[in-house]
């Protein structure tokens, strides 16, 4: 069973390491930036300054704001997720990553539909959107960022500042409140906006994302935070409430985006088994030359 669960293990390092499977995930989260910028360009939002929220909580008066002109804004966020695939793909953990990602995606959905259908918890309707579609857009690529500062980044600079000063290495206690306690806090971070249905799937997902920045650098529940959540824009124009005057662009091209990311998305899907096959076939390939050529080692 040992020997199994190894060469599982392997076989799926060497899948999420090979470059076709990394060079079409990284395909697949340019079109939300694509969507981003050809919506932002068309309708000249780049051009304006808007508040952004720098401390707020969900279902209460209080927010702290600053005025940031959005092309400012948008740069940042573009670069830093740029620079995390690009960190991710030089270190070949990117398809480690997306795979995790994935893995506790399927969790926190299995839960949330099983709270869903045995309490009968349903989530808050979604807001009206008129007049906010630009608004919803920044919004896909601010919250990710804020929420993994403030629910994974100031954690983790606290738990890197106990280790270093304190502890002097690192303790199984220490990484149990980093993942558990913003964890907990993250989950009843989504209650006031979308029910308390969202407080144990974002719990999950929480406490993933700690162990993805623990594991991976905190590049990696970024990226994957951006993109679970700017993967909305490409469908933006299907939202009732948003009027097609305000995404022209998104209505035009959206379609032709979405086709070629669910081809690609489809294409990874088949990839990872084929891939399993060939990395398989292989090794068993190395087994027998490795018998032939050495005998007696396999004379047990």
């Amino acid at each position: 069973m040992k020997k199994r669960i190894e060469l599982f293990t392997n076989l799926l390092k060497s899948v999420t390491t090979n470059n076709l499977f990394l060079l079409t995930g990284a395909l697949i989260f340019m079109f939300p930036l694509i969507g981003t910028f050809g919506q932002f360009l068309h309708t000249s939002y780049f051009g304006k300054t808007v508040p952004v929220l720098i401390l707020f909580w969900p279902g209460s008066d209080f927010n702290v704001k600053i005025g940031v002109f959005v092309w400012l804004f948008m740069g940042l966020v573009f670069i830093s997720y740029l620079a995390g695939i690009g960190y991710m793909l030089q270190k070949r953990t990117f398809g480690k990553v997306i795979f995790i990602t994935v893995l506790f995606f399927i969790v926190s959905i299995m839960l949330r539909n099983f709270l869903s259908h045995t309490f009968g918890l349903i989530e808050s309707p979604m807001p009206d959107l008129a007049g906010k579609a630009n608004a919803s857009i920044l919004a896909q690529w601010h919250n990710p960022i804020w929420e993994e500062i403030v629910f994974r980044g100031i954690p983790l600079l606290i738990l890197l500042g106990v280790e270093k000063y304190i502890t002097k290495k690192r303790t199984t206690t220490g990484v149990l409140l980093y993942m558990l306690i913003p964890a907990v806090i993250f989950g009843f971070y989504h209650v006031p906006g979308h029910g308390f249905i969202r407080l144990f799937d974002t719990l999950i997902l929480g406490a993933g994302f700690s162990w993805l920045a623990l594991r991976y650098t905190f590049f990696a529940p970024v990226v994957m935070h951006y993109i679970a959540d700017a993967m909305i824009v490409l469908n933006l124009s299907k939202i009732p409430s948003i009027q097609p005057s305000e995404v022209v662009w998104l209505t035009k091209n959206g379609p032709t985006l979405n086709t070629f990311s669910s081809m690609l998305s489809l294409f990874l899907i088949i990839l990872i088994p084929l891939l399993l096959i060939y990395y398989l076939v292989n090794y068993r390939k190395s087994l027998k030359t490795t018998s032939k050529l050495n005998p007696q080692k396999f004379n047990l």
